[in-house]
């Protein structure tokens, strides 16, 4: 008889840090392992700022030197020129605007070397821990080919159920109006 297995195998122990979660954990000494430091990369990256500030004239075309000239009524209606303080520069005549600039600069990790692995040994030696990248910590990888075939499982699962309820409720519709119409035209009734 065969065996026929309802529920796949989804996950199986990380080829990584062996079930542990966290490196070193139960590598063997020689294992070389990611950098928990750089991640792996050989690189650290840290971004540095640069702030500067410029000084330049008042963007208004009818600013002159912070004053603006505005022609407003008076109360018996005569026009009069008006001089106030710019809007735009608040009166200095100049607008002042701070750039800043994000660069990234990137130095060769001192953890590993610029290798981006290191020994299970050296890890021990120096102390160092991390969460496995591969599994995060849990012990576990997911098989692909289960997973996807538990999510089509669920899907259908989840998707089957609304459209027969959904068939069975018009075909219901359907033969109630069916047998409405019949009764009326009197080929029902025998």
């Amino acid at each position: 008889m065969k065996k026929v297995e309802i529920f796949p195998k989804l996950a199986s122990k990380c080829h990584v840090c062996h079930g542990g979660g966290i490196l070193p954990g139960r590598c063997g000494d020689d294992e070389l392992l990611p950098c928990p430091t750089c991640q792996g990369k050989g690189v650290i990256g840290h971004q540095v700022t640069k702030k500067d500030t410029q000084e330049r004239p008042c963007d208004n075309p009818n600013c002159h030197d912070g004053i603006v000239e505005q022609i407003e009524q008076a109360a018996d209606g005569r026009q009069q020129v008006v001089k106030k303080n710019c809007p735009v520069c608040q009166g200095y005549g100049v607008i002042y605007r701070e750039t800043r600039q994000v660069t990234t600069d990137s130095e060769k990790c001192p953890t590993c070397e610029g290798r981006g692995m290191i020994t299970a040994a050296e890890m021990k030696r120096r102390k160092l821990e991390c969460l496995c990248p591969n599994c995060h910590g849990t012990g576990f990888e997911l098989e692909e080919e289960p997973a996807k075939n538990l999510l089509k499982v669920a899907v259908s699962a989840l998707v089957y159920p609304v459209v027969t309820l959904a068939s069975m409720s018009f075909g219901f519709m359907f033969k109630s109006v069916k047998a409405a119409i019949t009764a009326k035209s009197g080929k029902g009734n025998k």
